[in-house]
């Protein structure tokens, strides 16, 4: 089971946080541990999907704003 350092230390890999050697040595790691390439691909998946849903949020307010204007405009 891994515990929280290698989650802060991916955290920081896919921050860009880390130097290229100790990045380097992330990714060997991660390339001779199975369980660690998995958790690796969980949290860059769990953060595309934060950011998209915050996307989202956005299109919808910048539609929501939109459709205002619009009715104003037709009155």
């Amino acid at each position: 089971m891994l515990d929280d350092k290698y989650i802060a230390l991916l955290d920081d890999y896919l921050d860009g946080n880390l130097s290229q050697e100790e990045a380097d040595k992330v990714l060997e790691e991660v390339d001779s541990n199975p369980e660690l390439k998995e958790l690796l691909g969980i949290l860059a998946l769990t953060r595309d999907s934060i950011r998209m849903s915050g996307h989202r949020e956005s299109i919808k307010e910048i539609q929501r704003e939109f459709e205002r204007e619009q009715s104003i405009q037709q009155s």
